[in-house]
């Protein structure tokens, strides 16, 4: 079979995987298959085909071109929500999650409202 046909067995199957038990994570796909595929990403320590994100100052998610296959197949899939790799966090938006983190957010901040933004979840979990 050509790589061409290969890929696209693949893409089939993950498209297969993703609608019969949902979106699962790298690490819970290796898990499941005890055979870890880890290798470099965006930070070096992801597992491959994750869904990477960078976050831009003002908490926009960007995509990382990372991942684009399992993204495209849960869009289709109408999937709600996918766990991603955060890559890169802008200095700005560090700085917002350094404030929230210390319990000291600026008036900009509290107006923005950021309880609900998925990058924030573990700082307010914390609090």
């Amino acid at each position: 079979m050509s790589d061409v046909g290969q890929f696209f067995d693949h893409l089939d199957e993950l498209h297969h995987s993703i609608g019969r038990d949902g979106y699962q994570s790298q690490e819970q796909l290796d898990q499941a298959m005890e055979n870890p595929q880890t290798g470099p990403g965006c930070s070096g320590t992801e597992q491959m085909d994750e869904i990477g994100v960078n976050i831009a100052r003002d908490g926009r998610l960007l995509w990382q071109n990372h991942g684009q296959h399992r993204l495209c197949i849960a869009k289709l899939l109408g999937v709600d929500a996918v766990p991603v790799h955060v890559c890169t966090r802008h200095e700005a938006w560090q700085r917002t999650r350094d404030q929230i983190r210390m319990d000291e957010p600026t008036p900009e901040q509290l107006e923005a409202d950021y309880s609900d933004h998925p990058d924030l979840f573990d700082l307010f979990e914390a609090n």
